[in-house]
């Protein structure tokens, strides 16, 4: 499934999406390279794999289905570079939601549930 048009494909030139976080200079060329397609890769080969399950706050709609953003930008990455990058290297939540809402996806933020003690 292709999500709508008309937004860029890319990264390049979407700044605000990368320099307000300091600490991922580093890695910025890197990130750039990701575009919507390595993105929409990553989630058909997310669902591949089975039901989504994990996850924080933040999700990326893709088909109808909210698949946890991090774990989806992780392996845009992945595609992207040929190379994967941890989890510990990057940040989730609205880093991440930045870099897809720039390349035009839709993302989702929800309360992380917390599990409630039984009542006395």
């Amino acid at each position: 499934m292709r999500l709508s048009e008309p937004h860029p494909t890319t990264l390049a030139g979407v700044e605000p999406a990368l320099d307000w976080f300091p600490q991922m200079d580093s890695r910025r060329q890197a990130f750039d390279r990701i575009t919507r397609e390595h993105v929409e890769q990553a989630c058909l080969e997310f669902l591949r794999r089975g039901p989504p399950r994990g996850g924080g706050s933040y999700f990326i709609r893709f088909d109808g289905q909210d698949l946890p953003a991090k774990l989806i930008l992780k392996e845009a990455y992945r595609l992207a570079n040929d190379r994967e990058v941890s989890s510990k290297e990057f940040s989730g939540g609205t880093y991440t939601a930045r870099i897809l809402e720039a390349l035009g996806l839709e993302v989702v933020v929800r309360e992380r549930l917390r599990p409630t003690s039984p009542a006395q």
